[in-house]
Formats: structure tokens, C-alpha cells, sequence
């Protein structure tokens, strides 16, 4: 007899619950800790299989109608990162649903700090286009044979799909900038009230923004791939190439210099940087000379937009490129967007020092190719 913790009497006989020898007890003991845990690895499995249960359903209605973002964010970021997860081909009829209205891949092409960023993010918000922030469409096609032959074009859309939710989940498209052109703290493209990430009911055009490195892959190994795309995707491929003054967005590339990040800096302080600088105006012809085969092979599917348009003139310059896609832009749509863009251009080019020959060497680069920049010069205002 004994007491328990209450102090009521427990009738227990010791002898009875262990054995005397110590030998004996500690087998037992092991033996009850074996089955404790035993029991635990039983439960964890049970609720692990729930959960990969639970991941592995259907992600994609047959009609999707505004979800929340971070339910489609979550289920694209399970879906192309659990390889246990539903493989999207031809047979998944949800998404044979989700696509069957796409007539165009568009890809952007060009360069780095053009607000490629920013006229992406815009055209994401339409309801029926999907653009991604960053997926390297192209590069993906060159490098991986696995597109052309038995994957489905369902998977290489779905490629994209899934960036563009993330980004509006936990990347650019998820804020919005603070700060303005001049001195920006934070990047930021979220289109409040739009359908960044998301689509109602289908989607007709789906892309990517990598704009220079389509223009690498475009630069190294010529249209080839483009004409694979078309053949395999059954879909138009459109370009578009956002265009800053060049001066501006070759002295961005300095400041944003991995060596330098200056673009928040002293905006009294001129950064002397000639070696980066020699690098970068060569880096932005090779771009150019990318985005020219582009152009020069499929004139009538290349749109050339400026920057400082989209800036000073959004409404015109987003029915434009809605004409250019074959969309219908509705006036809510365009004015949701221009709300998001900072009317103040970003001047950069009198943030560095720059000798003669390097402004020679960029003025070489815009006579090389006036289709693109004619009209450009280092006094623009």
C-alpha cells in the first residue's frame, strides 16, 4: 500500500510491478521504452501520410475563380517542388482547362534595370495573362531536350505559372515600392485589386520577363528554339522589349555593382568606377545584339517600349501592349495599373563619372542599332 500524489491510497505491490533482480529490471525497462517509441514512429507515420495526402490533391479546379493568392501560390510552390506530386501532362484535364485558351508565349527581351521588372509585373495583373518575374523560359527550352520530346506543353506553362505565384506571394509582386525613382528603399510591383499570380476562369497569354537572358540565348544560339516553341506549343511567340535611354541604364547597372550598390547612396557623390563601367557598356551591346536577332527575324511579333512612356504616359503605352498581345484591357484594369507607376523618372547617368571614349562607345552602340535607340543622347532631360 502507498500513497498517491493526492495523498489517497494507491494499492499497489512493487514487488509485483518489478522484479526484484536488477537485471531483470532494467530489461524491462528497456522493453517499455521500446514500445513507447515504437508507438510514437507509428503515430508520426500516420500523420505524415495525412499530410502528403492532403498535398497531393487536386490542386487546379476545373473553373478557377479569383482564389486568394496564397492558396494558389502554396499549391503552385508544392506542385513543381514535391517530385511525389501530380505531374501535369496532357491527361490532367484540369489543366488541359486551365491553358486551352492560350494563343501567345510572350517573352521579353533586352536588358537589366530597363523596368522590365515593372511593365511585367503590370501585364501579370490581367486577368487573362500569367507572366513570370523570372522562370529563364527560354534558357530552359535550349538547355533541357526533356521539352521538346516527352513533356507537355502543359508542364512548360506551368513552369511560369508557378514563378509568377510565388513572386506575388513572397517576391517583388508581394509589396510595393517605398521611396521613389530618384531614391528607391524598396523594390515593389503589387497591382492592389488585380490578378497578379492569379487568372479568372483561363488564361491567353502566358510568358516570362528574363528579358536579357533571352537575349544571351537568342545572341548565342539564334531562333532555332523559337520555331521549336511554336511548333511544339501550338502558340504565337511575341517579344517585348522595354528600352531606356542607354546612358541611364548602363550607369544603374554600375550603381546596382555588386562591388558598389550605390543606388540609395549620396545622390551628390559621382562614383568613379571605369573598369565596371568598360564592362557594362560592353555587357549592353552584347544584350542589343541579342535583342536584334529578335527583331530582325519576327518584326511583326516585336514591340519596342519605352520606359520613360510607360512612366510619364501608362495608360497609353499599357493599351498598346494589350493591342500588341490581342487582349482586352478594361478601363479598370489600365487605371490599377497606373496608379502603381512612379511618375518621377529614374536620371542615373550623372551618378557616375564617365570618360569621353565611354560615352563615344555607348553613342557606337546606339548608331549600331537605331531601330532601337535613335534619338537617345547623354544631354536627354
Amino acid at each position: 500500500m502507498t500513497k498517491g500524489i493526492s495523498g489517497s491510497v494507491v494499492d499497489i505491490n512493487a514487488e509485483e510491478m518489478f522484479p526484484r533482480s536488477p537485471q531483470l529490471r532494467h530489461v524491462v525497462f528497456v522493453a517499455a521504452c521500446l514500445v513507447g517509441m515504437s508507438l510514437l514512429v507509428i503515430l508520426w507515420h500516420f500523420d505524415l501520410t495525412d499530410k502528403t495526402r492532403s498535398n497531393r490533391s487536386d490542386a487546379y479546379p476545373l473553373s478557377i475563380h479569383k482564389k486568394t493568392i496564397e492558396e494558389h501560390a502554396s499549391q503552385k510552390h508544392n506542385n513543381l517542388n514535391n517530385n511525389a506530386s501530380i505531374k501535369f501532362t496532357e491527361k490532367v484535364t484540369s489543366e488541359k482547362k486551365m491553358y486551352e485558351h492560350v494563343h501567345t508565349l510572350l517573352l521579353f527581351v533586352g536588358y537589366s534595370r530597363s523596368r522590365h521588372s515593372l511593365v511585367s509585373s503590370l501585364l501579370d495583373a490581367h486577368p487573362h495573362m500569367i507572366v513570370a518575374d523570372e522562370s529563364y523560359a527560354l534558357r530552359k527550352w535550349v538547355y533541357n531536350s526533356a521539352w521538346k520530346t516527352e513533356k507537355s506543353k502543359y508542364e512548360f506553362f506551368d513552369t511560369m505559372m508557378g514563378n509568377s505565384a510565388r513572386s506575388v506571394k513572397r517576391g517583388r509582386r508581394s509589396r510595393q515600392a517605398n521611396g521613389s525613382a530618384a531614391n528607391l528603399k524598396i523594390f515593389g510591383y503589387s497591382v492592389p485589386g488585380q490578378w497578379q499570380g492569379t487568372y479568372d476562369r483561363y488564361i491567353q497569354v502566358i510568358g516570362d520577363k528574363t528579358a536579357w537572358d533571352s537575349a544571351v540565348m537568342l545572341r548565342l544560339h539564334g531562333t532555332q528554339a523559337i520555331y521549336e516553341m511554336k511548333n511544339k506549343l501550338g502558340v504565337n511567340i511575341k517579344f517585348i522589349h522595354v528600352v531606356r535611354n542607354p546612358f541611364d541604364n548602363i550607369a544603374t547597372f554600375v550603381l546596382r555593382h555588386k562591388h558598389i550598390q550605390a543606388r540609395t547612396a549620396d545622390l551628390n557623390i559621382k562614383i568613379n568606377a571605369s573598369e565596371i563601367l568598360d564592362e557594362k557598356i560592353q555587357l549592353y551591346n552584347n544584350w542589343a545584339e541579342g535583342t536584334f536577332v529578335a527583331h530582325k527575324s519576327f518584326p511583326e511579333d516585336f514591340l519596342s517600349v519605352v520606359s520613360m512612356d510607360v512612366v510619364k504616359k501608362p495608360t497609353e503605352s499599357l493599351r498598346k501592349m494589350c493591342h500588341f498581345l490581342q487582349v482586352t484591357c478594361s478601363d479598370r484594369f489600365i487605371q490599377d495599373c497606373a496608379a502603381i507607376v512612379d511618375p518621377v523618372p529614374s536620371i542615373t547617368r550623372h551618378r557616375i563619372i564617365w570618360t569621353e571614349k565611354q560615352i563615344n562607345n555607348v553613342y557606337a552602340v546606339i548608331r549600331a542599332f537605331p531601330a532601337f535607340f535613335e534619338g537617345f543622347t547623354f544631354e536627354d532631360v
